[in-house]
């Protein structure tokens, strides 16, 4: 491991909210949110430009750019890896995605995703299960998307464009809006959203070193006599309930406290990690502690994030092996179709991998 403090390029959290995934000039690492601390560290001869891990597996996607590549025309890669064997099961190809704009989430038998679509504006869906798989493909925004999150269970789906005034919920299943927010009016970037674990909320973090809190469209909205999915987001798109001047314009990532729900982790790209503590009453954001991650942290080296179920038991008689499903995705401009159709639930191209490997549904 080199000695020279590593650059942090990328930042997210993972499914459950319980990991910080850095994306580093070195390689990447996660770490623990509470207290925070490294927990595994990978290092690369490239950058890495994101991260993302599936939940409590040992499943990884991860973006880099590999600056020592000679070729003239360079094919951009997102992968994901077991990081016990890295055994890639399926590929697909999308168009040129440069931010490296993804999301995913985990269900017990499926993992689901989220890209920016075959069109601008466009967000395209997979679903990968070996009973129901699914692809949706639809419209989003008129401009480029610039932020895309899923919720815990992979059946919402977030969006902001690089316009940054507008911010929408989408169903997964059906790409059906449930949702409109309004961010601000003028133009921003938005770095970040989240859902709360128990879909109420949904919080973002943008350019205009702002945090918003919204609030989501609840069962009981819906049941109410005369409710529509359009009056309900036309009504609520012109402000967030909660919002807060954060220190910082830079690069930061925001998530609610799998811990306690009231309170918010934001991670800067400078390596500062604070925590604010929603007020219902008086509307507002309350600080409650901040703290320099990469001051003098220990990059100690773990083999792997989280013990599976075939490691619980050295038992070679009883050592079976489970399903695993891995998925690549290489922007490409070849054999592109300019066609695209809204709503789409074709399964071309999402198809579940029923192959042997080390991977364990948890």
């Amino acid at each position: 491991m080199q000695n020279k403090k590593p650059e942090i390029l990328y930042l997210s959290f993972n499914q459950s909210f319980e990991l910080l995934n850095c994306g580093l000039s070195i390689g990447f690492s996660i770490l623990d949110c509470n207290p925070v601390k490294t927990r595994f560290l990978h290092e690369f001869n490239f950058k890495i430009t994101n991260v993302e891990i599936i939940n409590q597996s040992n499943h990884v996607f991860i973006v880099g750019d590999n600056q020592n590549d000679s070729r003239t025309k360079k094919e951009a890669k997102s992968f994901l890896y077991s990081i016990e064997g890295a055994k890639l099961i399926k590929s697909v190809e999308t168009i040129e995605n440069k931010k490296g704009i993804i999301s995913a989430a985990r269900k017990p038998d499926s993992i689901i995703f989220a890209i920016p679509g075959n069109s601008k504006g466009y967000v395209r869906v997979f679903n990968f299960s070996k009973e129901s798989p699914f692809e949706t493909h639809f419209q989003a925004h008129n401009h480029e998307i610039e932020s895309i999150e899923l919720n815990y269970e992979g059946t919402l789906v977030a969006t902001a464009s690089s316009e940054g005034t507008l911010i929408r919920v989408f169903e997964t299943s059906k790409g059906e809006q449930i949702s409109q927010f309004r961010r601000g009016r003028k133009q921003s970037q938005i770095y970040c959203l989240a859902f709360s674990l128990d879909n109420k909320y949904l919080i973002s973090v943008s350019s205009s070193k702002t945090l918003h809190v919204f609030k989501l469209p609840t069962k009981e909205d819906k049941q109410k006599k005369g409710f529509s999915l359009k009056s309900f987001y036309d009504m609520n798109s012109e402000r967030s309930f909660v919002s807060i001047k954060l220190d910082t314009s830079k690069y930061s990532i925001c998530a609610f406290d799998p811990k306690d729900q009231d309170i918010i982790n934001i991670a800067c790209i400078n390596g500062i990690f604070t925590k604010f503590r929603i007020d219902f009453k008086e509307k507002t954001l309350k600080k409650i502690t901040s703290i320099n991650f990469l001051l003098d942290q220990k990059f100690e080296f773990n083999e792997k994030l989280f013990e599976t179920k075939s490691n619980s038991k050295s038992n070679s008689k009883s050592k079976s092996k489970s399903k695993s499903i891995s998925i690549s995705i290489s922007n490409s401009n070849s054999n592109s179709n300019s066609k695209s159709n809204s709503n789409s639930n074709s399964n071309s191209d999402a198809k579940y991998s029923d192959t042997d490997s080390d991977f364990d549904f948890i």
